[in-house]
């Protein structure tokens, strides 16, 4: 099936908790200020030390693991940010009604 091994890397669920600990938020932006949270993710991850962290997508072909640049990156973390929004939203506005 798809993502099978790599979804247990180190970096592959240190990327997940980032995204997780950022979906409230993401959810309660504005479209362009959404951007900068997955841009800031993407940042986090490439900043990491030793060598930075990549975001790779394997070549059926070559068999090799290509970078898949910042641009695609920032797509797919704005979509992980967005799966389970209905549900976040309906819970946020729960939350807001029992403190109003």
């Amino acid at each position: 099936g798809r993502g099978g091994g790599a979804n247990h890397h180190a970096g592959n669920n240190h990327w997940r908790a980032l995204v997780s600990a950022n979906k409230r938020l993401y959810i309660s932006l504005p479209k362009k200020q959404k951007a900068l949270v997955a841009k800031s993710i993407v940042h986090a991850i490439r900043a990491q030390m030793p060598r930075g962290g990549r975001f790779l997508q394997k070549d059926i072909q070559t068999n090799k693991w290509n970078d898949i640049g910042d641009q695609k990156a920032k797509e797919k973390t704005s979509q992980a940010l967005r799966e389970g929004a209905p549900e976040i939203r309906t819970e946020l506005e729960r939350g807001q009604k029992k403190t109003d």
